[in-house]
């Protein structure tokens, strides 16, 4: 029966996202979800995404909050709004005229929006209807749909993308550290059990034979293809090493075993040559 002791799946799991070793892991992580959502097809889980926004009950919220921040963005700009205003008008129209034209066009914005909020009225029962066909239009990439997609992946590769990326990987870390340190673990309890599971599996001859199988077919398929690779590596090896240096270092090495060949060759020399002796005596008249 195994059993796990007591702290060491969580030792080396605190060990590998320690501040001296998490750089490795952290770099891999963001590369690879990187690449991963650069290479995917985003678009079912865009769509998928919308359509959950989209048909939930939080859309009339969401809707009247985008509204009144526009209204909010556009109340803010009424002097850049005039300003614009202005420069489009004769010289000798007068100033009252062009602010109240910046004020019914603002009002018209404002009311707009408002239109925007209501979903009974015609503006606002045709943006719902617009918002409920996005996840469509990004299913088949067309018009704004397309757009998404090419947006989302260009966040994926974006620096800010990995920085963000980074900042959650370090509050994953610290949370998965905490646990860790806790009396009561549930990730150390989790290491246990799979190290437990792994060991019991490996502990099975079936198992270490279909292991030991799979090894032996892939060295088969491709020892061939490395076999001029290796040749090579051991031959620029050796050429670089100069022959004293070489046979010392190999003296040191396996000096011992030489040894006793060399022993055992003399002494089983010695053996053959007083028996070839003994017989040609003994055959001789």
């Amino acid at each position: 029966m195994y059993e796990p002791r007591t702290g060491s799946e969580g030792s080396a799991a605190t060990f590998a996202m320690a501040s001296h070793g998490e750089a490795g892991i952290r770099e891999a992580i963001i590369t690879a979800v990187r690449e991963g959502l650069a290479r995917s097809d985003l678009r079912p889980a865009i769509a998928r995404l919308l359509r959950g926004i989209t048909e939930s009950d939080d859309l009339p919220i969401l809707v009247k909050d985008a509204c009144d921040e526009v209204a909010r963005l556009v109340a803010a700009k009424r002097g850049l709004i005039l300003e614009r205003v202005r420069k489009k008008t004769w010289w000798f129209v007068p100033r009252r005229i062009d602010e109240r034209l910046t004020d019914q066009i603002i009002g018209g914005v404002l009311e707009q929006l408002e239109s925007l909020k209501d979903p009974d009225s015609a503006a606002g029962l045709g943006l719902r209807q617009w918002l409920r066909s996005l996840p469509g239009l990004v299913e088949r990439s067309e018009g704004v749909g397309q757009r998404l997609v090419e947006l989302a992946k260009q966040a994926a590769g974006d620096r800010e993308a990995a920085n963000i990326a980074r900042q959650l990987w370090a509050d994953l870390r610290d949370v998965m550290l905490d646990d860790l340190k806790a009396p009561q673990s549930r990730m150390r309890t989790v290491l246990e059990a799979a190290v437990a599971s792994l060991a019991d599996q490996v502990d099975s001859r079936a198992l270490r034979r279909k292991i030991n199988a799979t090894v032996e077919v892939v060295l088969a398929e491709n020892v061939p293809v490395w076999r001029e690779t290796i040749r090579r590596f051991i031959a620029d090896t050796l050429s670089r090493q100069q022959p004293r240096e070489f046979s010392r270092r190999l003296e040191l090495q396996v000096g011992r075993d030489l040894q006793f060949v060399r022993i055992n060759g003399t002494v089983i020399g010695a053996c053959a040559g007083a028996a070839i002796f003994f017989a040609n005596s003994q055959l001789m008249p």
